[in-house]
């Protein structure tokens, strides 16, 4: 069955992340897909996540030492289960075409990621949990620095077959990108409305990569409303916090980036101090076809209370 077809596909989470693994100074190893939510599939159906969405895995090396870089779908382990969400019962329903590379030294390279589901009509309604993982692999010219990033995959199985057109595959839903990708706030105090971007002394962009003008709407989204987790450390932050982004809906125009500003004000209460909290805001273009959207994170640390 053709990429896409009889089932409409919803990526809810894009996010980059950043993990080392060994004592490589000076290297990194950084990955576009941090957790990827899709809904929706089909048993019988391939979706190749480049070519429907526009969006590879694309690894970025940091380091002047050459590697041997491989990726590989794995089944999770024990320790990597998420409620809800049943092992992948076979890594081959993940692809990853390259695979390997070898880096001479600071690179970026990219991967097209595809994930076939069996025609079997048992999986409907129920959800799986895979993991890519990209290492140095030790092989080749390349040395083994001890660098890895996993990107998690969250695939939910459609309930019923479904009759929807197939969308697109050129039609580059994800060509546009968040930059700064996250803001990070410390010694906050709850109660007080406080202005993103001055405090941190940043601008936020949103930038159209794609050849068409979009419209986009950015909004605060309830962390309840997804299948994901805080990262390590943190909670979700309280769903009364006051939460403004202007402008929260514009047109732009191909090649364009539209600068964007957020506030916001935590509740006072005594709870809420010593937090480390973490709130979502997406990005999503605004059309027919596949429905999209990419996820700014804010990690929020509130002051202790008095003493």
């Amino acid at each position: 069955m053709s990429s896409g077809k009889f089932a409409r596909l919803l990526i809810l989470s894009l996010l980059s992340c950043l993990f080392t693994h060994g004592t490589a100074k000076g290297s990194g190893l950084t990955v576009t897909m941090g957790e990827v939510i899709l809904r929706n599939l089909q048993p019988g159906s391939t979706y190749h996540l480049t070519s429907l969405l526009n969006f590879p895995l694309r690894l970025t090396y940091s380091g002047t030492q050459p590697i041997a870089l491989r990726i590989a779908p794995v089944v999770p382990e024990p320790n990597e289960y998420k409620e809800g969400y049943e092992p992948i019962p076979d890594s081959a329903w993940v692809t990853a075409e390259p695979s390997q590379f070898n880096l001479e030294g600071s690179s970026t390279v990219e991967s097209n990621v595809s994930i076939a589901i069996p025609d079997d009509e048992s999986l409907r309604g129920r959800k799986f949990i895979a993991y890519l993982w990209s290492q140095t692999s030790g092989e080749g010219k390349g040395l083994s620095l001890g660098l890895g990033a996993k990107s998690r995959l969250l695939l939910s199985i459609a309930t019923e077959k479904s009759t929807a057109p197939a969308p697109s595959p050129s039609g580059g839903t994800m060509d546009f990108e968040l930059s700064p990708p996250a803001a990070n706030l410390q010694n906050i105090r709850p109660g007080k409305k406080i202005a993103v971007n001055k405090l941190l002394r940043k601008d936020f962009f949103l930038v159209n990569t794609g050849k068409e003008e979009r419209k986009f709407k950015l909004e605060k989204i309830p962390a309840s409303s997804l299948d994901m987790t805080p990262s390590r450390g943190y909670e979700w932050g309280p769903e009364d916090t006051v939460i403004e982004v202007s402008p929260s809906a514009f047109s732009l125009k191909a090649g364009k980036r539209k600068k964007f500003n957020v506030k916001m004000r935590v509740p006072d209460r005594p709870a809420h101090y010593g937090k480390h909290y973490q709130y979502l805001l997406r990005a999503t273009p605004q059309g027919a076809g596949v429905s999209s959207g990419i996820l700014f994170r804010i990690n929020l640390d509130t002051r202790k209370g008095d003493l």
